[in-house]
């Protein structure tokens, strides 16, 4: 988003342990019987209710683009810890 049309900047911070938390599934939708994957939508609302929008028919669907800002900071945390992982193993060798 464009921060000059933005404001009360924050960084978000949540990423490994709440896609840890998510079930990815297959289903079947029940008016095609088109098979699909994804998430169940009250699951994610329970765990980040930010990720997820209700239609006016009630009807709950999850924002996948916000989603990928929570996996950007997983693969951010999964960066980190092969960085300290890697880092412990090179001082290791040179004992």
């Amino acid at each position: 988003m464009d921060k000059r049309i933005i404001g009360d900047i924050v960084e978000y911070k949540k990423g490994l342990e709440l896609i840890t938390k998510m079930n990815p599934v297959s289903y079947q939708m029940k008016n095609n019987k088109k098979q699909s994957l994804g998430l169940i939508s009250q699951d994610v609302q329970e765990l980040e209710p930010i990720l997820t929008n209700e239609n006016h028919g009630g009807l709950i669907g999850i924002d996948y683009e916000k989603l990928l800002m929570v996996a950007i900071n997983a693969l951010k945390e999964l960066n980190e810890k092969c960085e300290r992982l890697e880092s412990k193993i090179e001082s290791k060798k040179k004992k």
